[in-house]
């Protein structure tokens, strides 16, 4: 009797394993099915901007004061949300207001 009993306990125990396998097989099955999620339209856009490496003091002080004009009017436009100087090289990041890049 203690042999079958043995042979029970270890058949119960295969089982329990195979069938917990298969729950898991079934959960993960699931996940991999779901639906794929719903378009979301873009609202915000994070711009980088940096000096080229290499860019001479003259040619970055040619193009800064019609960099800032634009900026500026931008954040009169309310499309600039977020305005903050990068702090591992020179350049800024901005989080715009705006549904593309044009």
């Amino acid at each position: 009797m203690k042999v079958s009993n043995k042979m029970s306990k270890a058949r119960l125990q295969v089982l329990s394993l195979l069938s917990g396998a298969a729950i898991l097989a079934g959960t993960f099955s699931t996940v991999t099915m779901a639906a794929p999620l719903p378009k979301v339209p873009t609202t915000k856009i994070i711009a980088v901007g940096t000096v080229t490496p290499g860019a001479s003091q003259e040619a970055i002080s040619a193009v800064l004061p019609q960099e800032v004009r634009e900026t500026v009017q931008l954040h009169l436009d309310g499309k600039l949300e977020q305005w903050n100087v990068r702090n591992d090289k020179l350049g800024v990041v901005f989080v715009l207001n705006m549904t593309d890049v044009d």
